[in-house]
């Protein structure tokens, strides 16, 4: 569960950077856009951040985050991965 919410996040922190490169993205938009719970998704975000694949700001009202270069080549491996399956074999891939 944790792994698949981390590479949820980090997929859509991925397209927050197309969309707009210098905005952070805030836990609680990220945790509404997922269905998850915002304690977790700033677990989560911590965890990605110590992995060097998010850049994390704590604020007063929570956390922000945007993807770092490395969270983006994990992003490409993954999507890589996602469409060599089969598309039955398709299940959550995490790190």
């Amino acid at each position: 569960m944790n792994r698949t919410l981390r590479t949820r996040i980090l997929i859509l922190l991925a397209q927050q950077e197309r969309e707009d490169p210098s905005r952070y993205k805030d836990d609680s938009d990220l945790a509404e856009a997922l269905g998850a719970d915002r304690a977790e998704v700033q677990r989560q975000l911590e965890n990605l951040d110590e992995q060097g694949l998010a850049d994390l700001v704590k604020t007063f009202g929570g956390h922000s985050a945007r993807i770092t270069p490395r969270g983006r080549l994990v992003v490409e491996e993954v999507q890589e991965r996602l469409s060599e399956q089969e598309p039955d074999d398709r299940r959550p891939i995490g790190f």
